[in-house]
């Protein structure tokens, strides 16, 4: 079956990109030609056709509807038998909605910022850009099937634009490797290497685009811990966390390493690895943190807390009480416990799983 898959971007790295590439490969194994549609990839999947669709446009809210524009004229160019898209675009056979549902995203986020900062998102062009293209594609009577990465996302789906629920699989997302927490030896020289101390208390961040990741909500919580010391990886605008942490009187217990690709030495070097998110539909660094043996902490916004049971592999918790969590696994027993669980939950969610899960939709929707 000549198939078709749609990311604007793809690499082998991040949450959705990454996703792309590992369906890519199953369905090569399973005989499939696979074409991809992306603006942009690297380290190509050997045996797929790659079809660059650009996306670049003087006005830059538009950038969404341009890709989904010059998708369907590609799409209508070389035909293929099925069409699955990780984007918002037009009328495709199946669409995962890593990206989760983007009316429920700006609501929260609205709540973030204020009366004055959500009467200014819902005049945003580039975000009703986005809900447009939301609402077309669940109101497409070509639309097949959808894929979500939590129930979270799925109830969403449901509740705002009435998507049948027998028309939605949920396929939690999944880790490539269990490789399980470091050894002390290793840990210990990693953490000299890094710049701290054997013995140090270490809470990891990892994401990008902190407002969203609830970065702030973390770097609050330490001051109620005085042994905290927190390692944030990730991109964003370090300036304005710098000063929140010095209002908070904390600026000596926040270390900023920016974007990494050496992710798993933080992961291998912390104690606990904590997401106090805004909304995240599935975040896939508390699964690989949970691999590496880290006890986590995030909150009932993350699609990902539906595989951690509070208490066991880590901690629910409002991002408002993040504190209590940091207090609890402070405690080098009940850390070690839950990093024990957190491994072996872990464990179930391989990435093989997802992939051979998301190939049985296609029999599905092609039906």
């Amino acid at each position: 079956m000549k198939i078709a898959l749609v990311r604007e971007k793809v690499h082998r790295y991040g949450g959705a990109e990454k996703n792309v590439v590992f369906l890519a490969e199953g369905l090569l194994k399973a005989g499939h030609e696979v074409h991809i549609f992306a603006a942009a990839w690297d380290d190509p999947v050997a045996g797929a056709v790659y079809h660059r669709v650009l996306s670049k446009t003087f006005l830059p809210f538009l950038k969404p509807l341009v890709f989904a524009r010059r998708v369907a004229a590609a799409l209508a160019k070389e035909r293929p038998c099925l069409v699955f898209s990780f984007e918002r675009i037009f009328s495709p056979d199946v669409y995962r909605a890593g990206d989760g549902c983007h009316i429920e995203w700006m609501r929260r986020l609205g709540g973030e910022r204020g009366l004055i900062g959500k009467i200014l998102i819902w005049l945003s062009p580039k975000h009703h850009v986005i809900l447009y293209l939301e609402r077309r594609l669940f109101a497409d009577p070509k639309l097949r099937h959808v894929v979500t990465n939590s129930r979270m996302v799925k109830d969403e789906i449901i509740r705002n634009y009435g998507v049948p629920e027998n028309r939605i699989t949920v396929i939690y997302n999944g880790v490539e490797k269990v490789p399980g927490p470091a050894s002390p030896e290793t840990k210990a020289a990693l953490r000299r290497e890094l710049g701290f101390a054997p013995d140090d208390y270490l809470v990891l961040f990892v994401g990008s685009n902190f407002e969203r990741k609830g970065l702030r909500y973390l770097i609050e919580a330490v001051k109620a811990v005085p042994q905290a010391k927190v390692i944030v990886v990730g991109k964003g605008d370090e300036r304005a966390y710098r000063k929140i942490a010095q209002r908070n009187g904390v600026a000596g217990r926040v270390f900023f390493f920016g974007a990494r690709k050496d992710v798993d030495r933080f992961y291998a070097a912390a104690d606990i690895f904590v997401l106090p998110t805004l909304y995240d539909p599935f975040s896939n660094v508390t699964l690989e943190a949970m691999s590496h043996g880290l006890p986590v902490i995030t909150t009932p916004d993350n699609g990902a807390a539906e595989v951690v049971q509070g208490g066991q592999e880590g901690v629910i918790s409002h991002r408002l009480d993040i504190g209590a969590g940091l207090k609890t696994l402070s405690d080098r027993d009940v850390n070690e416990q839950m990093a024990k669980r957190a491994v072996v939950k872990a464990t179930q969610f391989g990435s093989r799983s997802v992939i051979e899960k998301t190939l049985a939709l296609f029999s599905v929707a092609d039906s």
